[in-house]
């Protein structure tokens, strides 16, 4: 695993991501993870957002559904391979605002409204892991029609 320097200095090479966001990840058995997608630590409503570098790709469509888009992250410490090992359990992420750049400088922060998604299929190495992001769970959820008539909804007929 690269050191702590090194981490940086990977993470201080993609100042210009495409992904400027603040992230959260929980965990039903672990404290909260938070992320910053900087080459710095910064800090927002009284937490702390751990420099790392994370991209996002978007989900595969095809003509009858749109898939899961994939979260990476390089360039962090090896507690998350270790809570992937520990449970089976999915994580959850949250975007929590976007960083403002103006000229390569951090200009401040705004808050986004508010979206998470569940963490499945997770795969990793020494230096990155990737989750497959769920978008809408709530889909998939089948519920059994019913008919309304003057029995079972006498205030409709």
């Amino acid at each position: 695993m690269p050191s702590a320097y090194v981490q940086k200095l990977i993470a201080s090479q993609r100042i210009a991501a495409k992904f400027p966001y603040l992230i959260e990840i929980t965990h039903p058995e672990y404290p909260p993870m938070c992320y910053a997608n900087a080459s710095e630590d910064i800090t927002y409503d009284g937490k702390i957002y751990y420099s790392a570098s994370f991209s996002i790709q978007p989900p595969e469509s095809d003509e009858t559904k749109i898939g899961d888009a994939t979260l990476t992250i390089s360039a962090i410490d090896q507690i998350w391979i270790e809570k992937i090992r520990a449970t089976q359990k999915p994580a959850q992420i949250r975007f929590i605002a976007v960083i403002v750049y103006e000229n390569g400088i951090v200009k401040g922060v705004e808050p986004l409204e508010d979206n998470s998604f569940t963490l499945r299929a997770a795969s990793f190495n020494e230096v990155s892991i990737s989750w497959s992001m769920s978008f809408d769970e709530n889909m998939a959820i089948e519920v059994p029609c019913d008919i309304c008539d003057a029995i079972t909804a006498p205030g409709c007929a």
